[in-house]
């Protein structure tokens, strides 16, 4: 007699595992929906959408000066200076001087963290650069973070810098070789 078809060995086995594995319920899918309603998910505060447009002017802020400080443009760089701060001048001469003895400048800056008060919005900003005395010769690097401080303007300045700037390297003497 001939296997039938729904009695044979291969169909036995087949249907003894669909039975062994768990049968999934639409009730179980709209449970975990309903609870994740409920609860929510973890995620983190959303900023205000003033603090968010200020913290994205001055990420456009960063990638200026960055930009500027390449290309050795001191009228840019001073753009995003607050020209009322103590420091401008020592921030004007630093970067001078680092324009006088590189001849090839490159600097990247991140912001890792934002702080807001009624006067100024500080951000710790992690920045790495390079720079060459000349072309051909091995840079000198280095990386280090700094508090940026800036005005709460239209358009935001630097106020002020606390920690390492990422400026005036050559003065520096403890700049380790690439």
């Amino acid at each position: 007699m001939a296997n039938h078809p729904k009695t044979g060995t291969s169909y036995l086995i087949k249907q003894s595992l669909l039975l062994s594995l768990p049968r999934r319920r639409p009730v179980s899918f709209l449970l975990i929906g309903l609870l994740l309603s409920l609860f929510g998910c973890a995620t983190a505060p959303k900023p205000s959408s003033v603090l968010a447009s200020q913290v994205s002017q001055i990420e456009q802020a960063l990638r200026q000066i960055e930009e500027a400080y390449r290309q050795k443009d001191e009228e840019r760089l001073s753009f995003h200076l607050n020209r009322l701060s103590e420091q401008a001048s020592f921030f004007k001469e630093q970067v001078s001087q680092d324009f006088t003895a590189f001849s090839d400048l490159k600097i990247k800056m991140n912001i890792t963290r934002v702080n807001k008060t009624k006067e100024d919005i500080s951000t710790m900003v992690y920045w790495e650069g390079e720079w060459r005395t000349e072309t051909g010769s091995p840079p000198l690097r280095r990386a280090s973070h700094a508090l940026f401080v800036w005005s709460l303007d239209a358009w935001p300045k630097l106020l002020e810098i606390r920690g390492d700037a990422p400026w005036g390297i050559q003065s520096v003497g403890s700049l380790s070789n690439g």
